[in-house]
């Protein structure tokens, strides 16, 4: 529904109830009052009477014999399983047991073995890691600077 107006939305929102008329008051005004000038709000009401035409015409199909017992007995017995389920069980007790070695991990490590970023912002770490390549920079100038300035270093020996 990309490029639909919020109204669009709204109205369509609310068509089925329009149709099957539960919808009245103000709601319903604003609604026709829409689809008197909304060609495609108008288009999905088509659309949504055709359906439900449609399904009117369906016949209507007698369930098996024994069939509502039947799907009743499923859905208590799934009822029951559904606690006792294994898988689920298995998955309750691992996640319990990672949640406590989580916990253990985190209550037994030692904060002061790697890297103290916890309390630098990223910026920081950024300018301190270029405040370093700057100063390996002008380390770097300095020792060819000083090199080139040696006495009995020609030029050309200097181009090596």
């Amino acid at each position: 529904m990309t490029g639909v107006s919020k109204t669009c939305m709204m109205v369509r929102r609310h068509l089925s109830a329009y149709l099957d008329q539960e919808l009245a008051g103000p709601k319903r005004e604003e609604l026709v009052a829409h689809l008197n000038h909304c060609e495609a709000c108008r288009l999905v009401e088509q659309e949504l009477r055709e359906l439900d035409l449609s399904i009117g015409r369906l016949e209507d199909i007698e369930p098996v014999m024994g069939f509502t017992a039947r799907v009743m007995a499923d859905i208590s017995e799934s009822k029951q399983n559904s606690f006792t389920s294994p898988s689920l069980v298995y998955a309750l007790v691992f996640s319990f047991f990672l949640l406590v070695g989580i916990l253990l991990a985190g209550l037994l490590m030692d904060p002061g073995t790697g890297p103290d970023y916890a309390e630098d912002d990223l910026s920081t770490v950024f300018a301190e890691s270029r405040d370093l390549n700057l100063l390996n920079i002008q380390e770097q100038s300095f020792a060819l600077l000083s090199n080139s300035s040696k006495p009995g270093i020609t030029e050309h020996e200097h181009k090596k």
